[in-house]
């Protein structure tokens, strides 16, 4: 599950570094707050482009799966056959 620990790590990454930018920013707080809002959300627009990724890698896999399913699925019918 290395993607899972990835995003993990991407939304610790991220909390930890909004945490101490605000604690170190010497901009004013309300412009401060924008601008971590600019980036909390590049952040979200980059977590749901890597979710998107991963569930249409998912759903090609399990395409991919069913597909050999149904091939030892015609098989084993065809063995079966035979040995009849």
């Amino acid at each position: 599950m290395e993607k899972g620990s990835l995003i993990l790590g991407m939304v610790a990454g991220f909390t930890l570094g909004a945490a101490a930018g605000m604690l170190v920013a010497p901009a004013r707080g309300a412009k401060t707050r924008r601008r971590l809002m600019h980036i909390a959300a590049d952040y979200i627009q980059t977590l749901n482009e890597k979710f998107s990724a991963y569930t249409d890698e998912l759903i090609h896999e399990f395409k991919r799966a069913k597909s050999l399913a149904e091939k030892g699925k015609l098989g084993f019918e065809e063995a079966k056959r035979i040995m009849q």
